[in-house]
């Protein structure tokens, strides 16, 4: 039987046999006869509003009499005497139980965390013993089993999950799993008779917020067919859409004993509005007995404002559509507005629902974008919380950009002080914000000569606590950690701040090498006066443009040119291997945990609560397109900025990108590597430049590097339910080194099962494993793209590795962090040189290091020199792998890593940024003709990379003999 129908069985004889159906408004089992049809010998209808004979009864229009003669009198009035006990039965007296919250898809990877709520609308027990679900999961009632009368009664996947997060009492345990995606769930009686469906969905017109964001389906009017997104809603989200909400075993949050008016087809022009000029709001508004009201709620926002919302009423238009104008603002402000409709039994919906991630529709009022040949792309922090925490970090987070002495100049070339810059990869990363925010009393942003000299003694004094005048390096070592403390999670999980040699956090990175210089006498004992001395000779050095004080630039310019360069530990940890101690899977953390979000790491950063009401404007210089991303999630990172979308407004397929400058070496190199990768045959994240402004301010050019996560994996067609860890260098044995970003609560068996696999065997035992278990095709080009690139830091770490559990059950890799590439980073090439002659061998179990001497985290030897990786080791030393890596690595020398290919696409990003490094540099009161001086020079290094690079390793013999009868 249809919605809104109800069967009137015969047994009103009569000449011509016949049935009735009644029609009430849509959902609702008591209330006014909408009409009636009678089918007999022929069917006739009686329409809402139909005239009225002199004896009562209703006759068709342009027929009248009709009926009458076809059924008599006494028919008429029983049929008119059954319709009206029909229609004032109550059938909630018969009780009447209803699918009433799905909770399919919780937040932080709670894949077993699942219910389903029933709820008895009626005033009288339900007896469920023999009850199913036949559709979706699957569970049987048992006997003597009922729901109270107006009770609740919750079904969940897994009891103790459940019990995590729920004090309510669970009936029972289902074992199919709820589908993330949607699916139809359909409750049966004990007789088999369907007694209430749901075929819910993940995507609009249904609930957006509890698809992943804390929140469940909640039906708002269980009297109300529950088979159209217009009668539920998603549950209030919690406050970091990461800890489960819903409301089992009570009364739904939308609950409304009434439906509210539907609202639909909402339309608004333009959709991005230029300055003063109005936005047209269209929307259909429906309801069985007629809105009542229908308003339009407005509000500005903008960087750290959010100001109260405007109503504004909507005219009726038609017969559903209703209309309203949002007057012209003015420019670079954010228009969030939603609609309110009631209905004249209080019934109220607000479209978008309150509950929604994103509680209103969006414009953004701007002006003509101006040219330009990168993209160009706002942040908009509308919190004023966060809008203090941005100015915050961007007067620490320096500028970047070419600094003079770059390429070539003072300090070494690449890796000296124009190699790093300010915000680039070296000693003065730790330092330099520790010694502005500690010396810097009168808060200029700059420190005098005695401001800086007074942060000797201030420093000395807290490192000599016995004032014995002199220190040793391991006490130097220990108590520097005080002086600069770690960040927020830069340690090993569940323990401190570690201090001393090989110890966690900045003494570990710097401590030694400010001991070293400082030492003026080398007698392994700094004295007081030997470390004021250095003090006092650093700012005669590093204030190069006597200005006579020192900012954050010229701090960590002047620490990177006069410390050494930071000495990390091997694949095992800090200072050498680490242990084989396997942390248990109660003690990974997720999201908000080490390295998560929330968490540290050197792609992370340091980073502090967000909400999701920060907004992302891109605009398109080739379509000329400007897109606004409203009510995302701004996360800090280190060098930039972290931006979350949503699944179902992706910027070009991606759902999380970073937006980062941590030195001018990395801002060109990173995008060009993911090319070299592609063009092998690797996926590569998508990686361009922008223009970025950030709350109304130029932050100057910015990469953009996609996020490796699951959408990832779909843009490049894999399945997105395999296991993706990502290698974290800085942790300490096989688990903690690979954080898992999917599947995060089941653990890294496959991953030991596989290495293990990979030790214990060798030669063609191996290459059996390695065939069964890996791409290798997708992992022979992994590796040979970061041969050609002098990839030193790819082999060991910066990737991610893909496990494709439940589809070809093969293990990719995919490249990350690729600022030390193109050999111009760490100044491994010498004096404005490029690094071009890492060995063939490197990355493969049994390569040595130049010279014999490790030089890794254990002092001498090459600096570049790594551990072979878990992946690489094994693989790169397997003969049948090692002669197809050889192979592809000829093919790729001669066909994909040459100048023909990649010398126009050096030139052509040159281009379009030369533009853009000016206009950094005007911004931040830099020379602009030096700084395109330092542009030309590292483009130049990259051409230089190719050609070397090329030349030396086809003079391998290894590669030379690739592919020959008998090589190996």
């Amino acid at each position: 039987m249809r919605a809104g129908l109800t069967s009137v069985p015969s047994g009103l004889e009569s000449a011509r046999a016949f049935a009735c159906f009644v029609r009430r408004p849509a959902g609702r089992n008591v209330g006014p006869v909408q009409s009636l049809t009678v089918i007999g010998p022929t069917v006739e209808r009686w329409p809402a509003g139909a005239p009225t004979t002199a004896r009562g009864a209703r006759a068709l229009p342009g027929s009248e009499g009709k009926f009458a003669r076809k059924l008599s009198m006494k028919s008429i009035i029983q049929i008119t005497s059954l319709l009206l006990l029909l229609a004032l039965l109550p059938a909630a007296a018969q009780g009447r139980v209803v699918i009433n919250e799905i909770f399919y898809n919780a937040p932080n990877d709670l894949e077993d965390l699942e219910y389903v709520e029933l709820h008895n609308t009626g005033s009288e027990a339900v007896d469920l013993g023999g009850w199913a679900f036949t559709k979706g999961i699957k569970f049987k009632f048992e006997a003597g089993a009922k729901i109270d009368a107006k009770g609740f009664l919750v079904l969940c996947r897994n009891r103790d999950r459940f019990k995590e997060f729920y004090s309510v009492p669970v009936h029972g345990a289902f074992d199919q799993p709820l589908s993330n995606k949607g699916e139809q769930l359909e409750l049966s009686d004990a007789a088999g008779k369907a007694v209430d469906a749901v075929k819910y969905k993940d995507d609009a017109p249904w609930p957006l917020g509890a698809d992943g964001f804390s929140g469940s389906l909640e039906r708002i009017c269980p009297d109300t067919n529950g088979d159209t997104p217009s009668n539920w809603a998603a549950s209030p989200l919690s406050e970091d859409r990461i800890k489960p909400a819903g409301t089992p075993g009570k009364a739904n949050a939308s609950y409304s004993p009434q439906l509210p008016p539907t609202i639909a087809k909402v339309k608004f022009t333009p959709e991005i509005a230029a300055p003063d000029q109005p936005i047209t709001v269209e929307a259909d508004v429906s309801d069985s007995v007629g809105a009542s009201e229908v308003s339009l709620l407005y509000r500005l926002a903008g960087a750290g404002f959010e100001k109260p919302e405007t109503s504004v009423p909507m005219k009726k238009v038609s017969d559903v559509r209703y209309a309203a104008v949002i007057p012209g603002q003015a420019k670079d402000q954010l228009i969030r507005f939603r609609i309110e409709a009631k209905s004249p039994n209080g019934a109220r919906r607000f479209h978008p629902a309150e509950t929604e991630p994103r509680p209103a529709l969006s414009t953004y009022v701007h002006q003509t974008a101006a040219s330009g040949k990168i993209p160009l792309a706002w942040i908009i922090n509308t919190t004023e919380a966060e809008l203090k925490s941005a100015e915050q970090r961007s007067r620490f987070a320096g500028r970047g950009g070419f600094f003079p002495g770059g390429f070539g100049g003072r300090g070494g070339g690449f890796g000296g002080p124009g190699g790093f810059g300010r915000g680039g990869f070296g000693p003065g990363m730790f330092v330099a914000p520790q010694m502005m925010l500690q010396a810097d009393k009168n808060a200029d942003q700059k420190l005098s000569k005695a401001e800086f000299t007074a942060l000797a003694e201030t420093w000395f004094d807290k490192l000599d606590p016995d004032k014995a005048g002199k220190l040793n390096q391991d006490q130097f070592n220990e108590r520097f950690g005080e002086l600069l403390p770690p960040p927020q999670g830069f340690g090993p999980p569940g323990e401190g701040p570690r201090g001393g040699r090989g110890g966690f956090g900045p003494t570990m990175f710097v401590a030694p090498g400010l001991f070293s210089v400082a030492d003026a006498n080398k007698d392994t004992v700094l004295t007081r006066e030997e470390f004021q001395a250095a003090f006092g000779k650093w700012f005669g050095d590093w204030d190069q443009d006597k200005s006579g004080s020192l900012d954050e630039g010229k701090l960590n310019t002047g620490l990177n040119a006069t410390l050494p360069p930071p000495q990390f530990g091997g694949r095992g940890g800090f200072g050498g291997r680490g242990g084989d101690r396997e942390r248990g899977a109660g003690e990974f953390r997720g999201p908000g945990g080490f390295g998560g979000r929330g968490g540290f790491g050197f792609r992370a950063g340091p980073t502090e609560p967000t909400s999701s009401r920060s907004a992302f404007v891109y605009f398109d210089p080739e379509t000329r397109q400007l897109q606004l991303f409203d009510f995302v999630q701004v996360v800090p990172r280190k060098g930039g900025q972290k931006v979350h979308f949503y699944k179902d407004q992706p910027l070009k397929k991606m759902t999380t990108i970073n937006l980062i400058f941590e030195s001018e070496n990395a801002a060109l190199a990173e995008p060009l590597a993911y090319e070299v990768y592609r063009r092998v045959g690797v996926a590569a994240p998508q990686s361009h430049h922008v223009r970025l402004a950030l709350n109304g301010q130029p932050a100057g050019y910015s990469l953009l590097v996609e996020q490796v996560n699951r959408a990832f994996l779909r843009r490049n067609k894999l399945s997105d339910d395999g296991n993706l860890y990502k290698l974290l260098w800085y942790e300490r044995d096989l688990v903690r080194q690979h954080e898992k970003k999917t599947n995060t609560r089941e653990g890294h068996d496959d991953l030991l099962s596989l290495i293990n696999a990979l030790q214990k065997t060798q030669g063609d035992e191996q290459w059996e494993i390695i065939k069964k278990n890996f791409d290798v095709e997708q992992m022979v080009n992994y590796f040979v793209a970061s041969m050609a690139l002098s990839n030193w830091d790819g082999f060991w770490n910066n990737y991610f590795t893909y496990h494709d559990v439940h589809g070809s059950g093969k293990w990719t890799m995919y490249p990350w962090d690729e600022d030390n590439t193109w050999g111009t980073s760490m100044g491994f090439g010498g004096m404005g040189q490029v690094f071009y002659n890492m060995p063939i061998t490197f990355g493969m179990n049994g390569d040595t290091p130049p010279g014999g001497r490790r030089g890794f985290g254990g002092g001498g030897g090459a600096g570049w020199w790594r551990q072979p990786g878990y992946f690489s080791g094994p693989l790169l030393a397997n003969p049948q792998f090692r002669k197809l890596f050889l192979a592809r690595m000829k093919e790729a020398l001669e066909s994909i890593y040459t100048e023909e290919v990649f010398v126009p696409i050096i030139n052509a990003m040159g281009e379009r940024l030369r533009p853009e490094v000016s206009l950094r540099a005007e911004a931040f009161g830099m020379d602009a003709s030096r700084a395109l001086q330092n542009l030309d020079q590292l483009l130049q290094a990259f051409r230089d990379h190719v050609k070397k690079r090329r030349e030396f390793l086809l003079a391998q013999e290894e590669v030379k003999n690739a592919g020959q009868p008998g090589a190996r």
